[in-house]
């Protein structure tokens, strides 16, 4: 994992030495940068103290020596170490011979040394993060949540209707955690699975027509059928019965008989037991009529095979 802490130098300072053409190395896959020292001529750049300020913060993929006999302060949290001095050797070789051992992820700067560090003869900073990666997983108890859906074929008359039952479960988050020296740095989520199910419940926002039709009929027989607990082959059952009465029209009327609507209530008038509007409703007619199949036939089916075998029902 790659992370990239604030530079080690003061912001807004600049701070001046002498130059060498010295590069700073890595060794063990750890990538560090040569620590430039600026100076005023070239001359002097050859016989420069080792003991000059970095001019700032690096970290970069070169591969060289540190200066021969340079004081440097070598910060690394965990290990606990503090000023070394250099014999022509990589960074590399300094930090395994003080016993910071790394890995892949750690990361190395070359930066300035502090005031209190020049006091000392320390001429720049070593600074080694170490960086793990890790997975954190978690578990957590969620309650399902309820969906609602529009159905534009589904009368809004009819209300709502149950889909789906909900059902609680647990949601488990796995996230990959970046340390560095002991501390987060950065989170990320990698994947989220929940074992609840919504519950979802379907609204409809057809209009209801102002006089009843027949699709409108059959669409309020099977809400009824549905929430008496019968199943959509008694539906079935009901349409072929009710399309033999009546056509499932409001207004059917035998002359002769007197039998009205769409159950074809002989007399009509007995179902005003439901709603004085039983002339018009087709809810009305309907609730009527299915209190009377199940009276006496137990079933749509059971009314249907009954008309089968003698006409009637």
């Amino acid at each position: 994992m790659t992370f990239l802490p604030r530079a080690l130098a003061r912001p807004g300072r600049r701070i001046a030495g002498v130059a060498t053409a010295v590069s700073l190395a890595a060794a063990g896959g750890v990538a560090v940068s040569a620590p430039s020292f600026a100076g005023t001529t070239t001359a002097a750049s050859a016989t420069t103290s080792p003991h000059q300020v970095v001019s700032h913060t690096v970290r970069t993929s070169t591969s060289r020596s540190l200066p021969s006999g340079a004081k440097v302060r070598l910060v690394a949290a965990g290990w606990k170490k503090s000023y070394v001095t250099s014999t022509s050797w990589s960074v590399g070789a300094v930090l395994s011979a003080h016993g910071v051992h790394r890995d892949s992820n750690d990361l190395v700067y070359i930066g300035p040394a502090t005031w209190a560090d020049r006091r000392e003869g320390a001429v720049a900073q070593i600074t080694v993060k170490r960086v793990t990666a890790t997975k954190k997983t978690t578990r957590k108890l969620v309650h399902y949540k309820t969906v609602t859906r529009h159905d534009a074929h589904r009368y809004a008359s009819l209300g709502k209707v149950l889909q789906r039952s909900g059902r609680n479960g647990v949601r488990t988050t796995v996230q990959s955690v970046t340390l560095v020296d002991g501390k987060v740095s950065k989170r990320r989520t990698v994947s989220v699975r929940s074992t609840a199910r919504d519950r979802v419940v379907v609204v409809g926002t057809r209009k209801t027509p102002r006089k009843a039709t027949v699709a409108y009929s059959r669409a309020v027989g099977r809400e009824m059928v549905r929430r008496k607990g019968w199943s959509t082959h008694q539906y079935t059952c009901l349409v072929s019965l009710w399309n033999r009465e009546s056509g499932w029209r409001v207004s059917a009327h035998n002359a002769s008989s007197g039998a009205w609507g769409i159950p074809q209530a002989l007399p009509g008038n007995k179902m005003s037991t439901k709603g004085t509007d039983w002339k018009t409703n087709p809810k009305t007619q309907i609730s009527w009529g299915l209190g009377y199949i199940k009276g006496r036939y137990g079933s749509p089916c059971g009314a249907l095979a009954h008309s089968h075998r003698s006409g009637w029902y």
